[in-house]
């Protein structure tokens, strides 16, 4: 798996937990989600595949 489908994975599986019935509460999800995927996970995900060299 790449970097991005490594983190769309992790952001697949909060939204299937939550397993929202309606928009409201998918968009509030959807909120959740991207406030507790730290910009740390993201930035470690993206040195441990080598994207960081420049």
């Amino acid at each position: 798996m790449n970097t991005i489908e490594m983190i769309f994975s992790k952001v697949k599986g909060f939204l299937r937990k939550a397993a929202a019935r309606t928009l409201d509460t998918l968009w509030n999800v959807i909120a959740e989600v991207l406030e507790t995927l730290a910009r740390n996970d993201c930035t470690n995900r993206f040195i441990a595949t080598r994207f960081d060299q420049e």
